[in-house]
């Protein structure tokens, strides 16, 4: 609660705990990301390779 107009207010000290918290780790945040790499990467090597073979097939037979 603010006090009384004109009375004077001591802000807080350094090391008292008053005002903001610093961060306690610095980074991303989870987002599960990795999760999809992790099937995404494997899957998209796996239609690279099936559509290279259909084109070597196509090409071959015109």
């Amino acid at each position: 609660m603010p006090g009384q107009p004109g009375t004077a207010v001591t802000p807080g000290q350094p090391g008292t705990g008053i005002g903001i918290a610093p961060a306690r780790q610095a980074g991303l945040a989870a987002t599960g990301a990795g999760d999809v790499l992790g099937v995404g990467l494997p899957l998209a090597a796996g239609t690279l390779i099936a559509g290279a073979l259909l084109y070597r097939r196509a090409r071959n037979t015109a």
